[in-house]
């Protein structure tokens, strides 16, 4: 089939972006721009504000942060917990790779890529989110997630990008 899982894992992979918990989505979104990154899509992630900012920098690679509101969110003390009491934990949340040009169906490339990992470490994949569709703004895209040592890692296939006319405005 299309999935691709049986290439060597760096073939054609490219890291999409990292995904930060913010307490306020607006207001780092505007600090981030002082570090030169541009707002590029605004979307509702399971009822949760984001946007995606892209450096704009010339000698930038393109590099995307996700940021994401979590209301009533917590500092993470570098624990690696929950952050304590009540609340989401705010920071980093995941690693995102971009997995477009390694396959035609997310699924497929999952089960490859989970048959590699038991015959080469003795392992099953740890799958948080199995492979679904998605919509972040004007993009179409295949997401899973699967975890590892307390780090999540999202594989991202984009499959369209909608005309600006078309796309669902973000209720923000």
């Amino acid at each position: 089939g299309g999935g691709g899982g049986g290439a060597p894992p760096a073939a054609a992979l490219s890291a999409s972006h990292a995904c930060v918990a913010v307490a306020d989505v607006a207001s780092s979104a505007s600090y981030f721009g002082l570090w030169g990154f541009v707002e590029e899509r605004r979307f509702l992630t399971g009822g949760r504000r984001g946007v995606w900012l892209r450096a704009a920098w010339p000698a930038g690679g393109g590099e995307v942060l996700e940021l994401v509101e979590e209301r009533g969110g917590v500092a993470d003390a570098g624990g690696g917990g929950g952050g304590g009491g009540g609340g989401h934990r705010l920071g980093v949340r995941h690693l995102c790779l971009d997995v477009t040009r390694r396959c035609t169906d997310l699924g497929e490339f999952l089960a490859g890529v989970a048959a590699r990992s038991v015959a080469s470490y003795g392992r099953t994949l740890d799958v948080v989110t199995p492979p679904v569709q998605t919509m972040m703004g004007d993009l179409v895209a295949q997401v899973a997630v699967v975890r590892h040592g307390g780090v999540e890692l999202e594989l991202l296939r984009r499959q369209a990008v909608l005309p600006p006319e078309t796309a669902p405005a973000p209720d923000w």
